[in-house]
């Protein structure tokens, strides 16, 4: 997608997915609404070569095309099952992933953020760690954007309760959107 960091965001400490939200029904459904899905996308072969990317899996639709996970969607699904972890700790209930999981997911995001090694000085405030760089701006990507782009790649592919697996990886490339041209192959595999 090769998004430019051209929006500006001020750094928020109580956005609706930590402290911002009152409830933990209200953090919840914010960390729901967001779509990680969306990031498991195809592409083009003579594309992914162009760009110098390793071969991949090829798409199941269409053989001219491989699969490719977008790093922030897998990001986002890390800090998701992170998260959730979490809530269910503080609650004493039963966790709903694997530890090995867990660590995996841990693990990614540490690499992220020692790869991308953002040198945004936030100011600090004398009285309360938690104000540091609030409202302070910062240039981001375009989430939306790259949402966007995702979806014109298409692989179809949707999260299947993710606590319970799945009995064949490919169920999980049966949501192909209206309009779709891999439809028709996904329709006649199932």
């Amino acid at each position: 997608a090769h998004l430019p960091r051209d929006i500006p965001v001020k750094y928020n400490s109580h956005s609706p997915f930590g402290l911002g939200s009152v409830t933990e029904k209200d953090r919840a459904l914010a960390w729901e609404s967001l779509d990680t899905s969306a990031g498991e996308i195809s592409l083009d072969k003579a594309w992914a070569d162009a760009h110098n990317l390793p071969k991949s899996t090829p798409f199941f639709w269409d053989k001219d095309r491989q699969i490719y996970l977008l790093n922030a969607h897998h990001s986002l699904h890390c800090m998701r099952k992170v998260r959730r972890a979490l809530t269910l700790y503080n609650y004493n209930r039963p966790q709903l992933d694997s530890y090995p999981h867990l660590v995996h997911c841990t693990d990614h995001l540490v690499q992220n953020i020692i790869c991308e090694a953002d040198d945004t000085p936030f100011y600090t405030s004398p009285t309360a760690n938690i104000t540091t760089g609030l409202g302070q701006v910062r240039m981001c990507r375009s989430w939306d954007r790259l949402t966007e782009w995702a979806n014109e790649q298409t692989a179809c592919f949707g999260y299947i309760n993710e606590t319970q697996g799945v009995g064949a990886v490919i169920e999980r490339f049966r949501y192909c959107p209206k309009g779709s041209p891999m439809l028709g192959p996904m329709r006649e595999y199932f």
